[in-house]
């Protein structure tokens, strides 16, 4: 998740071939229609058009030594985009020639009468620096002739479109004097400041516009409400779906305007250009080795990058583990289990002389799966009736640092100031070694849950959103409420779960197991705290999903990824209800150590820190 920059977008005004249409000159045209231009000629000079495909976006891949290694990931079919123009030897053509083709530095420079410039507008360093040229250049007086001067300085240049010949004029000076403070800004301000040369000197009309405050997050681009002519960010609370219907004026600006009319939410489609999509799996697949070779990769590079990107080593030692787990497992299962264990409302394994794992009696029964809302998750998707014949036991704790180690003899959370905290980094492939060594100890069939019987027992008989009701506060569960998380502009002042560092800051980070209220079942810690992993297979949705409550393991030859549950310390309440699911690759574990404490007091790395844990499963029979 982040804030989007805003970008300015800027356009001269030349018509070509290549441009058409209503409002062909304003900048989104521009970058609509030539685009694709000039992406074109970019990878033509990269040696990333291979079979008559552009691939505009990669992922990283290794090779067993280690090294790494660009996998096309998106893309697109050159005479899909440009063939009707002569392709790449056409547009070089047609651009060659023409006085606005400004921007790009490579040699197959196409499509150059458009550019962004992607500077933050409100940077105070940015505003004191263009007040420092304007007094410099003695521009005062022509600045506040040619534009409406607001504060900070950059938003007002961007007002007017196209921009009048004083204020090219004016920008011109102010900008030429801003190149060379900033290798990463000159990328984008050099181009530009050319644009304004040629607007200059041939009087195109040189077009602007600058985006509005956003957001993008899982799949979908927010506009923050902005003012409709500066486009600064209102000064009203983020994330509502409405606000009140009046007048504020702009802080940037002095605009009057309604923030209601000025905000929006709609699906962002990440996988847009996705070549899997395009070529087909086994397609892809094929053109992924011709686009290694075509970079020069030996056969034996392609076979190993392929297989590791493929999750080769992972899935064969999935399968290890499996069988490992499938053959203690059936050993146990043949054996008669105590009849009085079977009913007794609890069970506990003491560990050591003092240290029980206790297991609460969870009955069978039957329940409805996932959410029928279709504005929630859509992987908690279709609701199904799911029917437990048996019962079982379900740990009525997350496991804690004190068993883990007790059982495993380490220690690998990242948090260990007290050993009744939850084992917080522990992988899918750690938490079956716990469950096999477990079994062969207390010989009881001991497991990861099922996605299925997580959700029953966390529910505890319950239809609402979380086993408390509808809604969840931060005395019932250690999570993060939406309205008070830093990251989006709120705060929090509970600091049971978020203990202050030196400097003031809060720390999200877990509690010790049994800190909140059970769920009426008497089980604890299931909204929030630390996400749990289930033995499931991940998939994206329930088309298919076992009606027993067993685990879901189709396809578990062919993805690494398991179903966690109930969310963690920092994440808001969404996602921390009774039917919340994530995905998680089953080696998911302690990140890098130095990582880790380098950042330890950093607000936005304990945010995105997630703690991984579990509670296990007994069979009754």
């Amino acid at each position: 998740m982040a804030d989007t920059l805003q970008a300015v977008l800027w356009s001269l005004e030349r018509k070509c071939i290549f441009r058409s249409g209503d409002g062909w000159f304003l900048p989104m045209s521009a970058y609509r229609q030539l685009a694709d231009l000039r992406t074109v000629a970019d990878a033509e000079a990269n040696h990333r058009i291979v079979d008559g495909i552009c691939v505009t976006g990669t992922t990283g891949g290794k090779d067993n030594s280690g090294q790494c290694h660009n996998l096309p990931y998106s893309g697109f079919r050159v005479a899909d985009r440009i063939g009707e123009y002569g392709g790449l030897a056409g547009a070089l053509s047609t651009c060659r020639e023409c006085e606005a083709n400004v921007a790009g530095s490579h040699e197959m420079k196409v499509a150059g009468c458009f550019g962004c410039l992607s500077i933050w507008p409100d940077s105070s360093e940015l505003d004191e620096r263009l007040w420092q040229i304007i007094r410099e250049r003695s521009l005062e007086d022509r600045l506040y002739s040619a534009f409406l001067v607001t504060t900070p300085l950059w938003y007002g240049f961007w007002i007017n479109s196209p921009l009048q010949r004083p204020q090219v004029e004016v920008l011109h000076e102010v900008l030429t004097g801003l190149c060379g403070d900033s290798r990463r800004i000159d990328e984008d301000l050099v181009p530009f400041v050319k644009a304004l040369k040629v607007a200059l000197a041939w009087e195109l009309p040189l077009h602007v516009s600058i985006g509005p405050p956003g957001h993008t997050d899982f799949g979908y681009y927010t506009v923050f409400p902005h003012c409709p002519r500066c486009k600064a960010e209102a000064p009203v609370e983020r994330w509502k779906d409405e606000y009140p219907d009046e007048q504020l004026d702009c802080q940037v600006c002095g605009q009057q305007f309604n923030p209601n009319e000025h905000h929006s939410r709609q699906p962002d489609d990440f996988d847009d250009d996705s070549l899997e999509r395009l070529l087909g799996k086994v397609g892809f697949e094929e053109f992924t080795k011709r686009f290694l070779d075509h970079r020069g990769k030996t056969v034996k590079q392609v076979e190993e990058v392929l297989d590791n990107a493929n999750h080769g080593p992972l899935l064969r030692r999935i399968a290890e583990v499996r069988k490992t787990r499938e053959s203690t497992m059936r050993v146990l299962r043949s054996k008669p289990v105590v009849k009085a264990d079977k009913l007794a409302p609890s069970i506990t394994f003491a560990l050591t002389d003092d240290l029980p794992l206790e297991l609460v009696l969870v009955p069978a029964g039957e329940f409805m799966m996932g959410s029928a809302e279709v504005d929630d998750d859509p992987t908690a998707m279709p609701q199904h009736l799911v029917r437990f014949e048996r019962p079982f036991y379900i740990g009525r704790f997350p496991i804690t640092q004190a068993q883990w180690a007790a059982v495993i003899g380490n220690n690998p959370s990242r948090y260990k100031d007290d050993l009744d905290l939850p084992v917080d980094q522990v992988s899918w492939f750690d938490c079956q070694e716990f469950c096999d060594v477990l079994c062969k100890r207390r010989k009881r069939v001991v497991r990861l849950p099922s996605e299925a019987e997580w959700e029953y027992a966390c529910r505890a008989g319950t239809t609402t959103v979380y086993a408390f009701g509808d809604t969840l506060s931060p005395e019932q569960a250690n999570f993060t409420p939406f309205s008070a998380n830093p990251m989006l502009g709120g705060s929090f002042e509970n600091e049971k779960n978020h203990d202050r560092t030196t400097d003031g800051q809060f720390r999200f980070r877990p509690t010790p197991v049994g800190s909140y209220p059970p769920n009426a079942w008497g089980i604890y810690d299931l909204h929030g705290n630390v996400e749990e992993w289930c033995e499931d297979v991940w998939h994206d949705n329930y088309d298919g999903a076992p009606s027993d409550g067993t685990a879901w393991l189709d396809g578990e030859d062919k993805t690494p990824f398991r179903v966690v549950r109930g969310g963690w310390c920092s994440a808001t309440e969404h996602a921390c209800t009774s039917a919340a699911r994530k995905q998680l690759r089953v080696d998911a574990g302690p990140p890098s150590r130095p990582t880790a404490e380098k950042y330890l007091d950093d607000i936005s790395f304990q945010l995105a820190f997630t703690p991984y844990g579990f509670r296990v499963v007994c069979e009754v029979d």
